[in-house]
């Protein structure tokens, strides 16, 4: 697992690098989306097909997997993405190709259009991209951890099994 500290708190995006010299294009990186983590989700993933012959960046977001869970962290799609545009930034790449699915496709979309990297490919995986979806996934994404505990998850499941 590899580290990047993101601010001088010390507070620490953690992501693995499967690396392959074969492919000399940008790297793909997967965004999960809210309640996974790449670290978990995706190495079978990058293990298959045509991956292992490309770069794959399995990144845990701020707040999931094994990354840092400040509480004092912002956890919107906003701040998401700029941490992962210094984190991109920071890995001295020409060109990256970004692979976002479900609320992680809310932070791939905000990361193309902001990133000073040019974005190769963009992959949105159910990305909820309909007046139902962004209501539910950008009211989520705006709730702190607090906001989250004390109702975010019923918020949620009221949302998942509306028939």
């Amino acid at each position: 697992m590899n580290t990047f500290v993101m601010n001088d708190r010390g507070h620490t995006l953690r992501y693995q690098d499967l690396y392959s010299t074969k492919n000399a294009l940008g790297p793909l990186v997967f965004i999960h989306g809210l309640g996974c983590a790449s670290s978990s989700d995706y190495p079978p993933v990058a293990a298959s097909g045509p991956y292992p012959e490309c770069r794959s960046i399995l990144v845990d977001l701020m707040g999931a997997g094994f990354s840092d869970k400040p509480a004092d962290g912002k956890y919107a799609s906003d701040a998401q993405a700029a941490v992962l545009s210094s984190f991109i930034v920071g890995q001295h790449v020409t060109e990256v190709r970004l692979f976002g699915h479900s609320a992680g496709a809310f932070i791939a979309l905000k990361l193309a259009k902001y990133l000073p990297v040019p974005v190769d490919t963009l992959i949105l995986c159910a990305p909820g991209l309909t007046d139902y979806g962004i209501s539910m996934l950008s009211g989520i994404t705006s709730m702190s951890e607090a906001q989250f505990v004390n109702g975010g998850f019923h918020y949620s499941r009221s949302y998942c099994f509306v028939y």
